[in-house]
């Protein structure tokens, strides 16, 4: 008897895993079915729906993609506190973190809040964030910061982005793009084989010398 009750207590010891892996797979597979209505909610822009399925998510790992998402797709309608609030809590993820800042920052552009702008930008930044960067300093009034930092986008041996052309323009104007730097940039778009930039900046430079004249 005594016999039994051990064997009977050692099986219900070793069966307490297997219920509770059970049971655990059981919710996960009610968590992924959760996910999946609230994916077709967002798809639907059916935001009350999703909003009522993702509180059932509990602590589901993918429960950030899905407020990513949902801020990407309300970017325009939400409040600066609201992203911020999800960057800070995501500041060490790439995907959600860097990838929303970016839409953010080029919906501000859009919109040509250029104060909001600065205030979120971040390094590192592909060249065409990095001259909106500029225009939105330019036109905020901070006028020396701006043109301490074109010249490093100017001395490349490519065609920069179009982004770069109101800064770039304002520098020219401001009469800070000397033959010298024309010249410069001019011998890295022939050591990078890039010969319609290097025409381009050759006409530049004889045009200048011509104006003097």
């Amino acid at each position: 008897m005594i016999y039994f009750k051990k064997t009977l207590l050692t099986c219900l010891i070793l069966a307490i895993p297997l219920l509770n892996y059970a049971n655990s797979n059981e919710i996960l597979e009610k968590q992924r079915t959760l996910f999946q209505q609230a994916q077709s909610a967002l798809n639907k822009h059916d935001y009350n729906q999703y909003k009522q399925l993702k509180q059932q998510l509990g602590n589901y790992p993918l429960q950030d993609y899905l407020e990513y998402r949902y801020l990407r797709l309300n970017l325009a309608q939400l409040t600066p506190a609201t992203l911020t609030q999800f960057l800070q809590k995501n500041n060490d993820d790439v995907f959600y973190a860097a990838h929303l800042r970016n839409f953010w920052l080029d919906n501000l552009a859009k919109n040509q809040q250029w104060q909001q702008y600065l205030n979120q930008y971040q390094e590192p930044q592909i060249p065409a964030r990095q001259c909106t960067r500029l225009k939105a300093l330019i036109i905020t009034g901070q006028h020396q910061q701006a043109l301490s930092e074109i010249p490093k986008l100017w001395l490349v041996g490519r065609s920069q982005h179009q982004n770069c052309d109101y800064a770039f323009q304002y520098w020219e104007k401001q009469g800070k793009l000397t033959d010298k730097l024309r010249w410069q940039r001019l011998e890295l778009a022939l050591q990078n084989q890039q010969f319609s930039l290097a025409n381009y900046l050759a006409k530049s430079v004889a045009e200048s010398s011509k104006a003097k004249h």
